[in-house]
Order: structure tokens, then C-alpha cells, then sequence
């Protein structure tokens, strides 16, 4: 959590308070987020980001800030790839240079689709089934690998 706390105070540091601050609604909000998810559709090299963006649950603060709800935390990994880029698309649109992006995973239990790595897949089997873990290390199998 305080890594969380630093890195938000990282990013208002680099915010040049000179810049426009326009005060902007939930509906300008919802036109930015479905034009950006419109152009990621549309990118094929863009396609993980655009299913992680699509299951976000997001909400505008009352500073003005958005705050991303993400069903795991492989889910904000593949968002921060590409955090700088929405950041600055965003604050464009919006000529509002002081947003900030607050992401954090949901404490639900529920079980929600996503989509899940060969990790989070491999370690929901080894909770299972502890064995699966040394039989993974036995044969040094990489279960990071994606195929081709």
C-alpha cells in the first residue's frame, strides 16, 4: 500500500501546475474512455490492453481523479505497460493536466472472468495440489512460456 502512496506522489510531482486544470464532467469522462477503447479495439497490437481496460471498473473521484478497480493484479501490471500513454491521452482530451490514475485490485471474492496468465492458472492448481509444484521443478518445467 505505501508503494501505491509513493507512486501517486511520484506522479503529482511531475504534474506542471502551469498546465490547464478545465473542470470536465462524467460525461466527457465517458466519451474520452469509449473513443479510448474504440482506437485499442481497432489496434490488434493492443488487444490484451483493450480486454484488461474493457472488465476494469472505473470511477471519477470527487477530486476529479479516476480510480481503476481491476480483478487482479496481472490486470494493473498489463495497464501500467501503458499507463504513461492513457495518462497523456486523457489529460489531452480533457485539457486537465492534474488527473490521476488510482488503480488498485478488487477485494471481491467473487469469482469474475478474466483473463487469467499461466501463473495464475499453474498456482490456483498447486493451492490445489501441492505436489504439482515439485513435480514442476523436478522436470524444470517454465510454465511462463507462451506458445507461438
Amino acid at each position: 500500500m505505501q508503494k501505491e502512496d509513493e507512486e501517486d506522489n511520484l506522479q503529482e510531482k511531475d504534474i506542471d501546475k502551469s498546465l490547464p486544470k478545465d473542470n470536465f464532467s462524467l460525461e466527457d469522462f465517458k466519451l474520452f474512455w469509449l473513443e479510448y477503447l474504440s482506437q485499442l479495439k481497432s489496434n490488434k497490437k493492443n488487444k490484451s490492453l483493450f480486454n484488461v481496460l474493457d472488465t476494469v471498473q472505473w470511477r471519477l473521484t470527487q477530486e476529479k481523479n479516476i480510480e481503476f478497480t481491476f480483478d487482479s493484479s496481472t490486470m494493473i501490471l498489463e495497464f501500467e505497460q501503458a499507463r504513461e500513454h492513457f495518462l497523456k491521452a486523457l489529460r489531452t482530451q480533457l485539457n486537465n493536466y492534474s488527473i490521476m490514475v488510482i488503480t488498485k485490485v478488487s477485494k471481491s471474492n467473487e469469482t469474475k472472468n478474466h483473463i487469467k496468465t499461466r501463473r495464475e492458472i499453474f498456482q490456483e492448481l498447486v493451492d490445489k495440489n501441492p505436489s504439482l509444484e515439485l513435480l514442476r521443478k523436478k522436470f524444470n518445467l517454465n510454465i511462463d512460456n507462451s506458445p507461438d
